[in-house]
């Protein structure tokens, strides 16, 4: 499937969640490794590394991931960290083993929302985001100041009645608007209508979209503050709701194909001018899990490792 419009997504409330405790409980699960091999092949060779590995916990939570070079140095490293809840209270990044790079520490109220981002830099400054939420006025202001309390950023958004977003500020250090924008939705949540206005609060830009009765984009009309269509999208899908051609304007076209089995799955960039420039078909084993990435240049193989881990319940 593909990626959906940034304008598509759904702001929804943290629903309360029931906690069933059963004292002396204890329970196999199941953690998982994903080793990812890149091999880069041409008429000469074929060079297999191990590209990336990416560890999880028991709850399926990401707990360390890293990427490699084709030397096998290490590129980037992160390492997550989880409350008893599930939600994440720190990450780490690293530059290689052992550097940091960044880190950041999160903090949540008795409603398990997010209250609180402490970033560290490698230099030793820090900035504090602080999220705060006015459940009676329908908004939430995302604030961002540095270590000495000098303002970086701001966000603004106003919700409605069902926590979806209708309007968003963004604005610089002196409080001043950058980005504006208002948006309509339909009753599953989907975003009709983007507008985006600029620094004097002049209409820019407006998007429009249309979806199908799964809640699949089937259309993309970006306008001008004149009404000019600038831009567009349409996708076609198959009766099993299967996306099948995605066309961006005239620059390009995505055509998926899909085999009888529904272990494989091609996608393929087409220029406007007919020329095939990318291509990926996806193998998936019985689990649906993606196992293979073929491209033109390179291919992807992903393995997957199990353990049993016992926790007490």
């Amino acid at each position: 499937m593909p990626n959906k419009s940034a304008l598509s997504f759904k702001v929804h409330s943290n629903p309360q969640k029931i906690n069933w405790v059963v004292l002396n409980e204890k329970k196999l699960m199941k953690t998982k490794k994903i080793t990812t091999y890149h091999s880069i092949s041409d008429d000469e060779q074929t060079d297999r590394y191990v590209s990336a590995i990416s560890e999880f916990d028991a709850n399926e939570h990401e707990i360390l991931s890293i990427s490699y070079t084709p030397d096998g140095e290490i590129e980037h490293k992160t390492v997550y960290k989880y409350n008893d809840d599930g939600l994440k209270i720190a990450e780490t990044n690293y530059f290689d083993e052992d550097e940091v790079s960044d880190s950041h520490v999160f903090e949540y109220n008795a409603q398990k929302l997010l209250i609180k981002e402490v970033t560290s830099f490698i230099d030793g400054s820090e900035t504090i985001k602080t999220i705060v939420r006015d459940e009676q006025a329908k908004t939430v202001t995302v604030s961002s100041h540095d270590d000495e309390g000098e303002l970086e950023d701001m966000e603004w958004v106003q919700l409605n009645a069902e926590n979806r977003v209708i309007e968003r500020k963004l604005f610089d250090e002196d409080e001043k608007i950058k980005e504006h924008f208002t948006y309509i939705h339909d009753d599953a949540g989907n975003v009709l209508n983007a507008k985006e206005y600029d620094e004097n609060g002049n209409l820019y830009r407006e998007t429009v979209q249309e979806f199908n009765s799964y809640n699949e984009p089937t259309k993309r009309i970006v306008k001008n503050a004149k009404g000019e269509i600038v831009d567009y999208t349409i996708y076609t899908y198959d009766d099993k709701n299967r996306v099948l051609e995605v066309k961006f304007g005239n620059r390009y076209l995505i055509k998926h194909e899909y085999n009888a089995e529904n272990n494989s799955h091609t996608e393929m960039r087409i220029l406007g001018s007919g020329q095939m420039d990318e291509k990926v078909t996806y193998i998936y084993n019985s689990e649906g899990k993606t196992i293979r990435e073929e491209r033109l240049d390179s291919t992807l193989e992903y393995d997957y490792e199990y353990a049993d881990e016992q926790i007490q319940r």
